[in-house]
């Protein structure tokens, strides 16, 4: 008698409410990541690269450490894209004044001026979600999404981004 490997085990039983959730879920992020980016077509940025733009003007200056724990786009370290945008002349590196070993990210004036574009296609994919899901619908997903969401980096750049509590309180 043969023994199976596991190339040959003998297929599962797939749920095909389970597959129409796990490509659900891929289809929306695919549609999502194109529409973004379309809306950020003329600053030439792409989703990932808008994000960290957004996360800088957010906190001012951070170091790689801090900007990848923030990051949700980027997997892994961001350093590749940071390098990206210092060659673009978005993104300032330097040696921070209280740790040498340490690197600070600020923005540049020039990033600073890609920033209404980038809120205005954030806010269109927003009027989206608004037209589609109404606020209460829009919890719940979000609430149920955040229940599959296993990635402890990730849990923890949402959770920091988005606390908890301001979900809560968020009126829209």
């Amino acid at each position: 008698m043969r023994r199976e490997s596991a190339n040959t085990l003998p297929p599962q039983t797939i749920s095909p409410l389970g597959q129409r959730l796990r490509f659900t879920i891929l289809g929306l992020q695919r549609s999502g990541n194109r529409m973004l980016t379309d809306l950020l077509r003329e600053v030439s940025l792409t989703p990932s690269q808008a994000e960290i733009i957004t996360i800088l003007a957010e906190h001012e200056t951070l170091t790689l450490r801090q900007l990848g724990q923030l990051l949700v786009c980027e997997v892994g370290s961001p350093s590749r894209a940071i390098d990206l945008l210092v060659n673009r002349g978005l993104v300032l590196r330097e040696t921070s004044s209280r740790d040498r070993r340490s690197i600070n990210l600020t923005l540049t004036e020039h990033a600073r001026t890609l920033l209404p574009t980038i809120r205005a296609a954030d806010h269109a994919l927003e009027t989206w979600f608004n037209d589609c899901l109404t606020s209460d619908e829009q919890h719940t997903l979000t609430t149920l999404l955040n229940r599959l969401t296993v990635d402890p980096s990730l849990r923890h750049a949402l959770d920091q981004r988005f606390p908890p509590s301001a979900e809560a309180a968020d009126p829209a």
